[in-house]
């Protein structure tokens, strides 16, 4: 399954690129952060997220900021830059409460939770 969504989300980043239409680029890569996400594939998503986030400021589109700069901070916190990736999610979460979609809050909460577990059972496992 994870597969297939990979290769949906591939698709409409094609589309997006060739009818050259930024907003259909954002939420072509939207989708694609989630999938990656929701398939653990963290390296993929923040790959992802960062383009999302890249078209997002290009064409001024705040409502996306908050998911990417969430998203781009949790792969990044799961990958072992936990400080900036931290930092990433704090102000994503920000984004996300002035100019996000509410849409989107689930999703956005979710992944930051995750990081942030992420780094509480680290922290529990190195004082042991």
């Amino acid at each position: 399954m994870a597969a297939f969504s990979s290769r949906l989300a591939d698709h409409a980043i094609a589309i997006g690129k060739e009818i050259e239409h930024p907003f259909s680029q954002s939420i072509a890569f939207m989708w694609a952060t989630l999938a990656a996400c929701s398939a653990r594939d963290y390296a993929r998503a923040r790959e992802r997220a960062e383009m999302l986030l890249q078209i997002a400021d290009r064409h001024s589109f705040p409502a996306y900021m908050g998911v990417a700069l969430v998203a781009c901070g949790a792969c990044r916190t799961l990958a072992g830059e936990t400080e900036f990736g931290l930092k990433l999610i704090g102000e994503g979460l920000g984004r996300q409460r002035q100019n996000g979609l509410g849409g989107w809050l689930g999703f956005t909460l979710v992944t930051a939770a995750t990081a942030h577990i992420h780094v509480a059972i680290l922290a529990m496992c190195s004082s042991s």
